[in-house]
């Protein structure tokens, strides 16, 4: 005879609001990913900087008066209410964001109240690309979205002034509770702040879902996608082939052509179901870094694909930054190890200092020789 076993009906219910319980709970105590935010924190920040270096001779003629996208043209088209540059269209104005927006950049980079530096610097880039969208790329778009995610989220717990701050704080609330110990309720203004942060790191990463999963889809439309020819075509558009001697070596190469062309599809499309395994979210990084220095060095778009590959660098979680920097510790130490045997080893000994022998001239007591 078999047994069957019955389980309440409320049973099911309760363990399910239980694990929403534990969820929720454990989404408004725990912060994930500050570390990968951190840097990506720090990668927007210099790709922004190396940018506006990079234009900073010809920042009148891209923004200024000198652009042949105009104010007029900008008021027409621009998405924005309002703009600095509908206040004036001379060279100061123009200068004015430009610097705003580099010394801005720094202090993001430093992690300087970021709590207010990070709408500042959204909103300054914003400015900027509405001046003349025509100067933007895919990596911009992606970044200013980004942008306004990590407004809401906490990119300074490290590799930041405000994390110095934060531990120097620590320690003296620490020694003033020594001094005056008192039990601190919980704080729900706190909870709420590592919800909403968690929420943000969470739009983010579906914004790379939706980002590639629709990339992936619109290529397997196109016909020379599904044939597997367009890596070929795109190395073949002169306005977007800074090495052409390279590009002219890839065109004689069907294989690689197929595969590039097909893996970029297969990688894209699969990118959502990638993420729910360690392994395989650590695969499809690798890959899409290959896509993207391929596409930043043979097509010349090399902020389009810096924005790209920071923006990727949030899939790998707080424990895995660790561990990485662990092994990278551990094998530094031992290149250090190896580098000082080979050079002792590879110096001559110096050989020992032989004494010197002084010959003392014997003197003659004897006298003059008679004649």
């Amino acid at each position: 005879m078999s047994t069957q076993t019955t389980t309440p009906a409320g049973t099911s219910g309760a363990r399910g609001r239980r694990d929403y319980g534990d969820v929720l709970a454990a989404a408004s105590t725990t912060a994930y990913g500050l570390i990968g935010l951190s840097v990506v924190r720090i990668a927007y920040g210099l790709v922004i900087l190396v940018d506006l270096f990079i234009h900073l001779p010809v920042r009148d003629s891209l923004w200024g008066p000198g652009a042949w996208y105009t104010t007029a043209h900008m008021a027409r088209d621009t998405a924005l209410g309002f703009s600095p540059f509908m206040l004036s269209s001379e060279a100061w104005m123009s200068d004015l964001v430009f610097f705003a927006l580099m010394g801005t950049a720094v202090l993001f980079v430093l992690g300087w109240r970021t709590r207010w530096v990070t709408p500042a610097l959204l909103a300054l880039v914003w400015v900027l690309h509405e001046r003349n969208p025509y100067l933007t790329n895919g990596g911009d778009n992606l970044m200013r979205i980004i942008l306004v995610y990590l407004v809401f989220a906490k990119l300074s717990a490290y590799f930041s002034l405000d994390a110095r701050r934060d531990r120097k704080k620590a320690i003296q609330q620490a020694n003033q509770q020594a001094v005056q110990p008192k039990t601190a309720p919980a704080d729900a203004g706190a909870m709420v702040g590592v919800l909403i942060h968690n929420a943000a790191l969470v739009a983010c990463i579906g914004q790379l879902c939706v980002l590639y999963l629709a990339s992936g889809l619109y290529k397997v439309q196109g016909s020379m996608w599904f044939e597997g020819t367009a890596v070929y075509y795109i190395t073949r558009v002169a306005e977007y082939n800074p090495w052409p001697e390279i590009t002219a070596l890839l065109a004689y190469s069907p294989l690689v052509i197929t595969v590039a062309t097909y893996l970029a599809i297969i990688t894209q499309v699969a990118f959502p179901f990638t993420l729910l395994n360690k392994h395989s979210r650590h695969l499809v990084f690798v890959l899409l870094a290959g896509m993207h220095l391929g596409i930043g060095f043979l097509m010349g778009l090399l902020v389009f694909s810096a924005f790209m590959i920071a923006t990727d660098l949030l899939l790998f979680t707080d424990q895995e930054w660790r561990r990485g920097y662990a092994r990278f510790r551990v094998f530094r130490t031992k290149l250090r190890t190896q580098l000082r045997s080979r050079h002792r080893a590879g110096r001559a000994p110096t050989p020992e200092p032989r004494p010197t022998v002084q010959t003392i001239p014997q003197l003659s007591f004897q006298g003059p020789k008679e004649g």
